[in-house]
Protein backbone atom coordinates (compact mmCIF):
# COMPACT_ATOMS: atom_id res chain seq x y z
CA UNK A 1 0.00 0.00 0.00
CA UNK A 2 3.21 2.07 0.99
CA UNK A 3 4.17 1.29 -2.88
CA UNK A 4 1.40 2.23 -4.32
CA UNK A 5 0.93 5.61 -2.71
CA UNK A 6 4.46 6.94 -3.34
CA UNK A 7 3.81 5.63 -6.72
CA UNK A 8 0.75 7.82 -7.12
CA UNK A 9 2.40 11.15 -5.10
CA UNK A 10 5.38 10.40 -8.07
CA UNK A 11 2.55 10.54 -10.86
CA UNK A 12 0.88 13.35 -9.09
CA UNK A 13 4.03 15.36 -8.68
CA UNK A 14 4.81 14.60 -12.38
CA UNK A 15 1.65 15.55 -13.81
CA UNK A 16 1.57 19.21 -11.66
CA UNK A 17 5.10 19.64 -13.49
CA UNK A 18 4.32 18.97 -16.81
CA UNK A 19 0.98 21.47 -16.87
CA UNK A 20 2.88 23.85 -15.44
CA UNK A 21 4.78 24.17 -18.64
CA UNK A 22 3.41 26.76 -21.34
CA UNK A 23 1.56 25.31 -24.25
CA UNK A 24 1.88 27.12 -26.91
CA UNK A 25 -0.85 27.40 -29.68
CA UNK A 26 1.52 26.64 -33.17
CA UNK A 27 -0.03 25.29 -35.65
CA UNK A 28 -2.12 27.84 -37.28
CA UNK A 29 -0.45 30.26 -39.72
CA UNK A 30 -2.29 33.86 -39.35
CA UNK A 31 -2.96 36.41 -42.09
CA UNK A 32 -3.97 39.64 -41.51
CA UNK A 33 -6.17 41.60 -43.71
CA UNK A 34 -5.86 45.52 -44.30
CA UNK A 35 -10.00 44.96 -46.01
CA UNK A 36 -9.95 47.85 -47.83
CA UNK A 37 -6.65 47.72 -49.83
CA UNK A 38 -6.80 43.80 -50.48
CA UNK A 39 -9.35 42.50 -53.46
CA UNK A 40 -12.02 44.37 -55.10
CA UNK A 41 -14.96 42.16 -56.35
CA UNK A 42 -17.60 45.38 -57.41
CA UNK A 43 -15.17 47.64 -59.74
CA UNK A 44 -15.21 50.20 -57.14
CA UNK A 45 -11.67 50.40 -56.15
CA UNK A 46 -12.49 49.28 -52.87
CA UNK A 47 -11.51 46.21 -51.10
CA UNK A 48 -14.67 44.54 -49.96
CA UNK A 49 -16.15 41.17 -48.10
CA UNK A 50 -16.69 39.33 -51.52
CA UNK A 51 -13.35 40.11 -52.34
CA UNK A 52 -11.35 38.20 -49.80
CA UNK A 53 -13.90 35.48 -50.33
CA UNK A 54 -12.42 35.19 -54.07
CA UNK A 55 -9.42 34.61 -52.72
CA UNK A 56 -9.80 32.39 -50.48
CA UNK A 57 -7.87 29.62 -52.72
CA UNK A 58 -4.57 31.46 -52.73
CA UNK A 59 -4.72 32.08 -48.74
CA UNK A 60 -5.23 28.42 -49.03
CA UNK A 61 -2.29 27.73 -51.14
CA UNK A 62 0.21 29.77 -49.44
CA UNK A 63 -0.47 27.32 -46.48
CA UNK A 64 -2.69 30.10 -44.33
CA UNK A 65 -4.70 28.51 -41.36
CA UNK A 66 -6.51 31.72 -40.07
CA UNK A 67 -6.93 35.35 -41.00
CA UNK A 68 -7.60 38.33 -38.94
CA UNK A 69 -9.58 40.96 -40.80
CA UNK A 70 -9.38 44.63 -39.65
CA UNK A 71 -12.70 46.47 -38.67
CA UNK A 72 -15.59 45.71 -41.15
CA UNK A 73 -18.06 47.62 -39.27
CA UNK A 74 -20.04 51.03 -40.20
CA UNK A 75 -17.32 53.96 -40.04
CA UNK A 76 -17.36 57.03 -41.37
CA UNK A 77 -13.03 56.57 -41.70
CA UNK A 78 -11.33 54.82 -44.50
CA UNK A 79 -9.81 52.15 -41.59
CA UNK A 80 -12.86 51.65 -39.62
CA UNK A 81 -11.82 51.76 -35.85
CA UNK A 82 -14.03 54.19 -34.92
CA UNK A 83 -17.00 52.44 -35.13
CA UNK A 84 -21.03 53.78 -35.42
CA UNK A 85 -23.10 50.73 -35.47
CA UNK A 86 -21.41 47.69 -33.95
CA UNK A 87 -24.07 45.07 -35.25
CA UNK A 88 -23.79 45.73 -39.11
CA UNK A 89 -20.92 45.70 -41.92
CA UNK A 90 -19.98 48.89 -43.27
CA UNK A 91 -21.46 49.41 -46.82
CA UNK A 92 -18.19 49.82 -48.21
CA UNK A 93 -17.28 46.32 -47.47
CA UNK A 94 -21.00 44.58 -47.94
CA UNK A 95 -23.19 43.14 -46.42
CA UNK A 96 -23.71 40.99 -43.33
CA UNK A 97 -24.67 37.84 -45.78
CA UNK A 98 -21.76 38.63 -47.40
CA UNK A 99 -19.67 38.40 -43.94
CA UNK A 100 -21.22 35.06 -43.51
CA UNK A 101 -21.13 33.45 -46.89
CA UNK A 102 -16.86 34.41 -46.20
CA UNK A 103 -17.18 32.95 -42.65
CA UNK A 104 -18.74 29.39 -44.28
CA UNK A 105 -16.22 29.78 -47.44
CA UNK A 106 -13.36 30.02 -45.01
CA UNK A 107 -14.24 27.44 -42.76
CA UNK A 108 -15.12 24.79 -45.85
CA UNK A 109 -11.43 25.46 -46.11
CA UNK A 110 -10.23 24.74 -43.12
CA UNK A 111 -8.83 28.50 -42.33
CA UNK A 112 -10.46 30.37 -39.30
CA UNK A 113 -11.46 33.91 -38.60
CA UNK A 114 -11.41 36.67 -36.27
CA UNK A 115 -12.18 40.16 -36.91
CA UNK A 116 -11.13 42.98 -35.45
CA UNK A 117 -13.60 44.54 -32.20
CA UNK A 118 -13.37 47.87 -31.41
CA UNK A 119 -14.64 48.25 -28.12
CA UNK A 120 -12.04 50.85 -26.26
CA UNK A 121 -14.03 53.59 -28.04
CA UNK A 122 -16.41 54.78 -30.76
CA UNK A 123 -17.18 57.25 -33.61
CA UNK A 124 -18.47 60.88 -32.02
CA UNK A 125 -21.01 59.98 -34.90
CA UNK A 126 -22.08 56.97 -32.93
CA UNK A 127 -25.60 57.32 -31.87
CA UNK A 128 -24.71 56.74 -28.03
CA UNK A 129 -22.35 59.44 -28.25
CA UNK A 130 -24.51 61.89 -30.01
CA UNK A 131 -27.01 60.82 -27.28
CA UNK A 132 -24.53 61.32 -24.81
CA UNK A 133 -23.68 64.66 -26.08
CA UNK A 134 -27.57 65.77 -25.81
CA UNK A 135 -27.10 65.17 -21.81
CA UNK A 136 -29.71 62.18 -22.52
CA UNK A 137 -29.71 60.71 -19.09
CA UNK A 138 -29.68 56.62 -21.10
CA UNK A 139 -26.13 57.45 -22.24
CA UNK A 140 -25.05 60.55 -20.48
CA UNK A 141 -22.45 57.99 -18.62
CA UNK A 142 -21.55 55.81 -21.63
CA UNK A 143 -18.65 58.21 -22.22
CA UNK A 144 -16.23 59.89 -19.71
CA UNK A 145 -17.20 63.18 -19.24
CA UNK A 146 -15.92 66.13 -16.97
CA UNK A 147 -16.00 69.79 -16.40
CA UNK A 148 -12.90 69.60 -13.55
CA UNK A 149 -10.43 72.16 -15.17
CA UNK A 150 -7.55 70.35 -13.17
CA UNK A 151 -8.56 67.25 -15.30
CA UNK A 152 -9.86 68.62 -18.58
CA UNK A 153 -6.33 70.76 -19.30
CA UNK A 154 -4.53 67.75 -19.54
CA UNK A 155 -4.30 66.10 -23.38
CA UNK A 156 -6.39 63.88 -24.56
CA UNK A 157 -10.00 66.17 -23.45
CA UNK A 158 -11.98 67.84 -26.01
CA UNK A 159 -14.40 69.88 -26.03
CA UNK A 160 -17.19 69.21 -29.66
CA UNK A 161 -16.72 71.49 -32.13
CA UNK A 162 -19.25 74.81 -33.05
CA UNK A 163 -21.04 72.63 -35.36
CA UNK A 164 -21.40 69.30 -33.92
CA UNK A 165 -24.75 68.28 -33.51
CA UNK A 166 -23.42 67.57 -29.61
CA UNK A 167 -25.64 69.76 -27.46
CA UNK A 168 -23.72 69.65 -23.64
CA UNK A 169 -22.62 72.07 -21.77
CA UNK A 170 -19.56 74.02 -23.19
CA UNK A 171 -17.66 73.60 -19.97
CA UNK A 172 -17.70 69.88 -20.74
CA UNK A 173 -15.08 68.19 -22.28
CA UNK A 174 -14.85 64.20 -23.28
CA UNK A 175 -11.89 61.82 -23.17
CA UNK A 176 -10.73 60.33 -26.29
CA UNK A 177 -6.90 58.59 -25.73
CA UNK A 178 -6.43 58.31 -29.40
CA UNK A 179 -8.23 61.60 -30.95
CA UNK A 180 -10.88 63.76 -31.22
CA UNK A 181 -13.36 61.64 -33.49
CA UNK A 182 -12.74 58.32 -31.16
CA UNK A 183 -14.45 58.94 -27.46
CA UNK A 184 -13.73 56.27 -24.95
CA UNK A 185 -16.51 54.24 -23.48
CA UNK A 186 -17.41 54.50 -19.65
CA UNK A 187 -16.05 50.64 -18.39
CA UNK A 188 -17.30 51.75 -14.92
CA UNK A 189 -20.66 51.86 -16.34
CA UNK A 190 -22.42 48.35 -15.53
CA UNK A 191 -24.80 48.81 -18.68
CA UNK A 192 -21.84 50.03 -21.14
CA UNK A 193 -20.26 46.73 -20.45
CA UNK A 194 -23.29 45.01 -20.51
CA UNK A 195 -23.64 46.55 -24.20
CA UNK A 196 -20.34 45.74 -25.32
CA UNK A 197 -20.47 41.85 -24.02
CA UNK A 198 -24.13 41.55 -25.96
CA UNK A 199 -21.97 42.60 -29.14
CA UNK A 200 -19.24 40.01 -29.05
CA UNK A 201 -22.40 37.47 -27.89
CA UNK A 202 -24.34 38.64 -31.44
CA UNK A 203 -21.24 37.85 -33.54
CA UNK A 204 -20.44 34.29 -32.18
CA UNK A 205 -24.12 33.48 -32.47
CA UNK A 206 -25.40 35.34 -35.76
CA UNK A 207 -22.27 34.59 -37.80
CA UNK A 208 -20.32 31.75 -36.49
CA UNK A 209 -17.22 33.72 -36.75
CA UNK A 210 -14.04 31.92 -34.72
CA UNK A 211 -12.95 35.27 -32.39
CA UNK A 212 -11.65 38.48 -32.19
CA UNK A 213 -8.44 40.65 -32.12
CA UNK A 214 -9.29 43.11 -29.19
CA UNK A 215 -8.22 46.76 -30.55
CA UNK A 216 -6.22 49.25 -28.09
CA UNK A 217 -6.85 46.17 -25.28
CA UNK A 218 -4.55 48.00 -22.87
CA UNK A 219 -6.03 51.32 -22.83
CA UNK A 220 -9.73 50.43 -21.44
CA UNK A 221 -8.50 51.94 -18.56
CA UNK A 222 -4.88 52.80 -17.43
CA UNK A 223 -2.31 50.77 -19.42
CA UNK A 224 -0.10 50.81 -16.49
CA UNK A 225 -2.39 49.41 -13.98
CA UNK A 226 -3.90 46.58 -15.50
CA UNK A 227 -5.66 44.84 -12.74
CA UNK A 228 -8.85 46.73 -13.79
CA UNK A 229 -8.30 46.10 -17.45
CA UNK A 230 -7.91 42.00 -17.02
CA UNK A 231 -11.25 42.41 -14.74
CA UNK A 232 -13.09 43.47 -17.69
CA UNK A 233 -11.60 41.42 -20.08
CA UNK A 234 -12.02 38.65 -17.79
CA UNK A 235 -15.92 39.24 -17.50
CA UNK A 236 -16.29 39.83 -21.52
CA UNK A 237 -14.59 36.32 -22.17
CA UNK A 238 -16.32 34.70 -19.60
CA UNK A 239 -19.38 35.49 -21.29
CA UNK A 240 -18.03 34.47 -24.70
CA UNK A 241 -17.13 31.51 -23.87
CA UNK A 242 -20.61 30.36 -22.35
CA UNK A 243 -21.67 30.52 -26.25
CA UNK A 244 -18.03 29.22 -27.89
CA UNK A 245 -15.86 27.54 -25.23
CA UNK A 246 -12.70 27.56 -27.66
CA UNK A 247 -13.25 31.20 -28.61
CA UNK A 248 -10.30 32.89 -29.83
CA UNK A 249 -9.68 36.51 -28.06
CA UNK A 250 -6.11 38.22 -28.83
CA UNK A 251 -5.39 41.44 -26.93
CA UNK A 252 -2.94 44.50 -28.78
CA UNK A 253 -0.62 45.29 -25.87
CA UNK A 254 1.95 47.34 -26.92
CA UNK A 255 4.05 46.93 -23.89
CA UNK A 256 6.61 44.93 -21.89
CA UNK A 257 6.09 41.80 -21.96
CA UNK A 258 5.99 41.61 -17.72
CA UNK A 259 2.12 43.56 -18.44
CA UNK A 260 1.45 41.90 -21.93
CA UNK A 261 1.51 38.99 -19.70
CA UNK A 262 -1.01 39.51 -17.72
CA UNK A 263 -3.62 39.38 -20.18
CA UNK A 264 -3.20 35.73 -20.90
CA UNK A 265 -5.13 34.85 -17.87
CA UNK A 266 -8.31 36.37 -19.74
CA UNK A 267 -7.33 36.20 -23.19
CA UNK A 268 -6.19 33.42 -25.60
CA UNK A 269 -3.15 35.69 -26.50
CA UNK A 270 -1.44 38.68 -26.98
CA UNK A 271 0.31 40.06 -30.21
CA UNK A 272 4.11 39.88 -28.94
CA UNK A 273 5.61 42.93 -29.77
CA UNK A 274 9.05 42.22 -28.03
CA UNK A 275 9.84 39.96 -30.35
CA UNK A 276 9.49 41.76 -33.20
CA UNK A 277 11.35 44.47 -31.73
CA UNK A 278 14.32 42.11 -31.21
CA UNK A 279 13.93 40.44 -34.58
CA UNK A 280 14.18 43.89 -36.33
CA UNK A 281 17.13 45.16 -34.54
CA UNK A 282 19.00 41.80 -34.79
CA UNK A 283 19.17 42.12 -38.40
CA UNK A 284 19.59 46.11 -38.27
CA UNK A 285 22.54 45.74 -36.29
CA UNK A 286 23.48 42.15 -38.28
CA UNK A 287 24.28 41.01 -34.31
CA UNK A 288 22.41 38.11 -32.33
CA UNK A 289 21.10 40.71 -29.57
CA UNK A 290 19.83 38.12 -26.71
CA UNK A 291 17.01 37.18 -28.88
CA UNK A 292 16.33 33.54 -28.00
CA UNK A 293 17.14 34.47 -24.20
CA UNK A 294 14.44 37.40 -24.26
CA UNK A 295 11.94 34.88 -26.08
CA UNK A 296 12.72 32.31 -23.40
CA UNK A 297 12.30 34.80 -20.92
CA UNK A 298 9.12 35.87 -22.49
CA UNK A 299 7.72 32.29 -22.02
CA UNK A 300 8.68 32.22 -18.31
CA UNK A 301 7.22 35.21 -17.20
CA UNK A 302 4.30 34.20 -19.35
CA UNK A 303 4.04 30.75 -17.89
CA UNK A 304 3.37 32.30 -14.47
CA UNK A 305 -0.21 33.82 -15.90
CA UNK A 306 -1.40 31.00 -18.02
CA UNK A 307 -0.44 27.77 -19.08
CA UNK A 308 -1.95 27.52 -22.61
CA UNK A 309 -1.81 30.87 -24.46
CA UNK A 310 -1.33 31.76 -28.05
CA UNK A 311 1.74 33.23 -28.47
CA UNK A 312 0.82 35.84 -32.08
CA UNK A 313 4.61 35.98 -33.53
CA UNK A 314 4.88 38.86 -36.25
CA UNK A 315 7.21 41.14 -38.54
CA UNK A 316 4.92 44.01 -39.12
CA UNK A 317 1.20 44.65 -39.46
CA UNK A 318 -1.27 47.82 -40.36
CA UNK A 319 0.54 50.10 -37.58
CA UNK A 320 3.75 49.19 -38.36
CA UNK A 321 6.28 50.33 -41.30
CA UNK A 322 6.26 47.20 -43.67
CA UNK A 323 9.57 45.32 -42.58
CA UNK A 324 11.07 45.67 -46.33
CA UNK A 325 10.78 49.38 -45.47
CA UNK A 326 12.85 49.15 -42.05
CA UNK A 327 15.46 47.02 -43.81
CA UNK A 328 16.19 50.01 -46.20
CA UNK A 329 14.54 47.25 -48.95
CA UNK A 330 17.47 44.98 -48.77
CA UNK A 331 15.28 41.85 -49.87
CA UNK A 332 17.97 39.37 -48.49
CA UNK A 333 17.25 40.54 -45.14
CA UNK A 334 13.49 40.85 -45.20
CA UNK A 335 13.75 37.04 -46.77
CA UNK A 336 16.18 36.54 -43.32
CA UNK A 337 13.31 38.10 -41.22
CA UNK A 338 10.72 35.92 -42.21
CA UNK A 339 13.28 32.82 -41.98
CA UNK A 340 13.72 33.51 -38.40
CA UNK A 341 9.60 34.59 -37.19
CA UNK A 342 8.53 31.34 -38.87
CA UNK A 343 10.68 28.87 -37.30
CA UNK A 344 10.35 30.40 -33.68
CA UNK A 345 7.53 28.63 -31.47
CA UNK A 346 4.08 30.63 -31.09
CA UNK A 347 1.60 31.18 -33.80
CA UNK A 348 2.97 33.43 -37.05
CA UNK A 349 0.10 36.54 -38.13
CA UNK A 350 1.27 37.63 -41.40
CA UNK A 351 0.63 41.45 -42.79
CA UNK A 352 -1.17 40.84 -46.28
CA UNK A 353 1.69 41.43 -48.71
CA UNK A 354 4.55 40.77 -46.89
CA UNK A 355 4.85 37.64 -48.56
CA UNK A 356 5.60 39.61 -51.98
CA UNK A 357 7.74 42.50 -50.50
CA UNK A 358 5.50 45.32 -50.03
CA UNK A 359 7.02 48.16 -48.74
CA UNK A 360 5.92 51.33 -47.04
CA UNK A 361 6.55 53.91 -44.08
CA UNK A 362 4.09 56.12 -42.35
CA UNK A 363 1.79 58.08 -42.51
CA UNK A 364 -0.70 55.26 -41.90
CA UNK A 365 -2.70 55.22 -45.25
CA UNK A 366 1.22 54.13 -46.95
CA UNK A 367 1.65 51.07 -44.96
CA UNK A 368 -2.18 49.61 -46.05
CA UNK A 369 -1.50 50.24 -49.74
CA UNK A 370 -3.01 47.99 -52.56
CA UNK A 371 -2.06 44.07 -52.61
CA UNK A 372 0.09 43.94 -55.97
CA UNK A 373 -1.91 40.98 -57.77
CA UNK A 374 -0.96 41.81 -61.42
CA UNK A 375 1.53 43.70 -63.94
CA UNK A 376 0.15 46.97 -65.19
CA UNK A 377 -3.10 46.64 -63.09
CA UNK A 378 -4.29 43.91 -65.16
CA UNK A 379 -6.45 42.28 -62.31
CA UNK A 380 -9.75 44.22 -62.16
CA UNK A 381 -9.90 43.52 -58.51
CA UNK A 382 -6.78 45.16 -57.37
CA UNK A 383 -8.09 47.95 -55.17
CA UNK A 384 -7.43 51.72 -55.90
CA UNK A 385 -8.49 53.27 -53.12
CA UNK A 386 -5.27 55.23 -52.83
CA UNK A 387 -2.46 55.55 -54.94
CA UNK A 388 0.45 54.00 -53.83
CA UNK A 389 4.05 55.23 -53.15
CA UNK A 390 6.27 52.44 -51.65
CA UNK A 391 4.55 49.08 -53.67
CA UNK A 392 4.41 49.75 -56.76
CA UNK A 393 5.30 47.72 -59.57
CA UNK A 394 8.85 49.04 -59.99
CA UNK A 395 9.86 48.50 -56.67
CA UNK A 396 7.70 45.34 -55.67
CA UNK A 397 7.00 42.78 -58.42
CA UNK A 398 3.00 41.69 -58.38
CA UNK A 399 2.20 38.01 -57.12
CA UNK A 400 1.62 36.96 -61.00
CA UNK A 401 5.47 38.33 -61.55
CA UNK A 402 6.72 36.29 -58.29
CA UNK A 403 4.81 32.55 -58.77
CA UNK A 404 7.12 31.23 -61.57
CA UNK A 405 10.56 32.39 -60.24
CA UNK A 406 11.80 30.11 -57.89
CA UNK A 407 13.82 32.81 -55.87
CA UNK A 408 10.85 35.24 -55.91
CA UNK A 409 9.85 36.68 -51.93
CA UNK A 410 6.63 34.96 -52.07
CA UNK A 411 7.93 31.24 -53.04
CA UNK A 412 10.62 31.97 -50.25
CA UNK A 413 7.01 32.29 -48.00
CA UNK A 414 5.39 29.30 -49.42
CA UNK A 415 8.43 27.00 -48.64
CA UNK A 416 8.95 27.94 -45.05
CA UNK A 417 5.17 27.67 -44.64
CA UNK A 418 5.19 24.50 -46.19
CA UNK A 419 8.26 23.44 -43.80
CA UNK A 420 6.52 25.01 -40.89
CA UNK A 421 4.16 22.14 -41.57
CA UNK A 422 6.07 19.47 -42.67
CA UNK A 423 8.76 19.31 -39.75
CA UNK A 424 7.40 18.49 -36.57
CA UNK A 425 10.02 20.34 -34.65
CA UNK A 426 8.55 23.59 -35.92
CA UNK A 427 4.68 23.42 -34.90
CA UNK A 428 5.83 22.74 -31.53
CA UNK A 429 6.82 24.83 -28.07
CA UNK A 430 10.03 23.32 -28.11
CA UNK A 431 13.31 26.25 -27.88
CA UNK A 432 16.50 25.83 -26.50
CA UNK A 433 19.29 28.43 -27.32
CA UNK A 434 22.81 27.71 -28.60
CA UNK A 435 25.64 30.09 -28.04
CA UNK A 436 28.82 30.19 -29.94
CA UNK A 437 31.86 32.79 -30.30
CA UNK A 438 30.21 34.94 -32.74
CA UNK A 439 27.32 37.14 -32.26
CA UNK A 440 26.66 37.08 -36.13
CA UNK A 441 24.88 33.59 -35.35
CA UNK A 442 21.60 32.95 -34.60
CA UNK A 443 21.32 29.17 -34.05
CA UNK A 444 18.61 27.48 -31.88
CA UNK A 445 17.00 23.58 -30.97
CA UNK A 446 13.49 23.09 -32.43
CA UNK A 447 11.45 19.86 -30.61
CA UNK A 448 12.72 17.21 -28.68
CA UNK A 449 14.07 13.80 -29.14
CA UNK A 450 14.46 12.46 -32.52
CA UNK A 451 12.42 15.12 -34.03
CA UNK A 452 14.62 17.73 -32.62
CA UNK A 453 16.77 20.00 -35.38
CA UNK A 454 19.00 22.74 -35.34
CA UNK A 455 18.64 26.11 -37.21
CA UNK A 456 21.08 28.19 -37.68
CA UNK A 457 21.13 32.15 -38.94
CA UNK A 458 23.89 34.01 -40.55
CA UNK A 459 22.68 37.30 -39.83
CA UNK A 460 25.90 39.11 -41.06
CA UNK A 461 26.94 40.18 -45.09
CA UNK A 462 29.52 38.23 -44.82
CA UNK A 463 30.18 34.52 -46.04
CA UNK A 464 30.92 33.03 -41.98
CA UNK A 465 32.09 29.18 -41.13
CA UNK A 466 30.24 27.71 -37.99
CA UNK A 467 32.53 25.33 -35.80
CA UNK A 468 30.15 23.42 -33.39
CA UNK A 469 30.46 19.92 -32.39
CA UNK A 470 26.58 19.48 -31.96
CA UNK A 471 26.79 19.42 -35.80
CA UNK A 472 27.62 15.77 -36.14
CA UNK A 473 24.58 14.57 -34.38
CA UNK A 474 22.41 16.51 -37.68
CA UNK A 475 23.67 15.72 -40.78
CA UNK A 476 20.44 15.78 -42.48
CA UNK A 477 20.36 18.88 -44.60
CA UNK A 478 16.07 19.91 -44.41
CA UNK A 479 16.47 23.27 -45.71
CA UNK A 480 18.59 26.04 -46.76
CA UNK A 481 17.70 29.22 -48.07
CA UNK A 482 21.11 29.55 -50.23
CA UNK A 483 23.17 26.74 -51.54
CA UNK A 484 25.80 25.95 -48.43
CA UNK A 485 29.19 26.71 -49.26
CA UNK A 486 31.02 24.21 -47.42
CA UNK A 487 30.03 21.18 -44.93
CA UNK A 488 31.74 18.86 -42.85
CA UNK A 489 30.91 16.83 -39.76
CA UNK A 490 31.28 19.85 -37.01
CA UNK A 491 31.65 22.97 -39.54
CA UNK A 492 29.32 24.81 -41.79
CA UNK A 493 30.13 27.86 -43.98
CA UNK A 494 27.29 30.22 -44.92
CA UNK A 495 26.64 32.75 -47.57
CA UNK A 496 25.34 36.19 -46.31
CA UNK A 497 22.07 36.29 -44.96
CA UNK A 498 21.17 32.84 -44.89
CA UNK A 499 19.50 29.95 -42.89
CA UNK A 500 19.49 26.29 -42.66
CA UNK A 501 18.11 23.94 -41.10
CA UNK A 502 19.64 20.58 -39.91
CA UNK A 503 17.84 16.96 -38.80
CA UNK A 504 18.94 13.83 -37.26
CA UNK A 505 18.69 10.68 -38.89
Amino acid sequence: MRTVLLLLLCLFMWFKKSVAQPTLNTSDIFYEIFVRSFYDSNGDGIGDLNGITKKLDYLAELGITGIWITPVNPSPSYHKYDVTNYYDIDPEYGTLSDFKNFIIQAHRRNIKVVMDLVLNHTSVKHPWFLASGKNDPLYKDYYIWSSDTGITSKPNWFIAPQDSPILGTKQEKYFGFFSRGMPDLNFDNPKVRDELIKVGEWWLTNTGIDGFRLDAAQHIYESEKPAKNNEWWLQFTDSLKKIKPDVITIGEIWNRKSLVATYLKPLTGAFNFECSWNILRSLIMEKNDSLIENLLETYKIYSKYSNTYMDPVFLSNHDNNRVQSDLKDNIEKAKLAAAIYLTLPGTPFIYYGEELGMRGRKPDELIREPFLWDDQNQDPGETAWETPVYSIPDNVKPLTSQRDDASSMYNHYKKLLDLRKKINALSSSSLKNITTDSAKFLIYYRGQNKDQVIIIHNLSSSVLTLSLSELSHYPLLLYQSKQIKNKSSARLTLFPYSTVILGQK
